[in-house]
């Protein structure tokens, strides 16, 4: 899940120009996942061997050709009621960021979770966690969390590693 070494993009997965720092409705027409959606989106979390499916609202990256590559479930009206939460609630909260496998290592994970955070931002929440899916892997999911400025929370009683971080520069 690592951005930062790109590899060779294939035609038609690049990803929009302009998606770092996106103004609503770039990442999709809509912004967001309508009901005609889901199926494509469903099709991504199984070729990605993800359980958790994604509901209306999801945010949706696009390829130029305007395919899905990747979606992320979240909320912004979340409350994360853990000993580490280091502001009153809302907070928002991330489901699960999911990338198609043919369309990793192109910056779509990255651009989702920085769209969700500004998003959290223009809504007037601080904070916001996700808390990384346990399993195969799950060292790799909170590096790559990480390497995008989130922070492990401290949480003993928390059975899956929670990574937060705040929506603007640290108060």
């Amino acid at each position: 899940m690592d951005d930062s070494h790109p590899r060779s993009v294939p035609p038609g997965l690049e990803p929009l120009p302009g998606l770092l720092h996106p103004p609503d409705g770039v990442l999709d027409d809509r912004g967001t996942a309508a009901e005609a959606d889901l199926p494509a989106l469903q099709e991504i979390a199984g070729r990605a061997g993800v359980a958790y499916r994604p509901g209306p609202g999801a945010l949706i990256a696009r390829t130029v050709r305007g395919a899905p590559a990747g979606w992320l479930a979240g909320v912004y009206d979340s409350a994360y009621t853990g000993p580490g939460a280091p502001c009153a609630p809302p907070h928002a909260y991330i489901r699960a960021v999911v990338v198609d496998p043919g369309a990793r290592r192109l910056g779509f994970g990255t651009r989702l979770l920085s769209t969700f955070v500004a998003r959290a931002h223009r809504l007037g929440v601080r904070w916001a966690f996700a808390a990384v899916d346990e399993g195969p892997g799950v060292q790799g999911r909170a590096a790559w969390f990480a390497e995008r400025g989130w922070a492990p929370v401290a949480d003993p009683g928390e059975g899956w590693p929670v990574m937060g971080r705040w929506t603007t520069p640290r108060p």
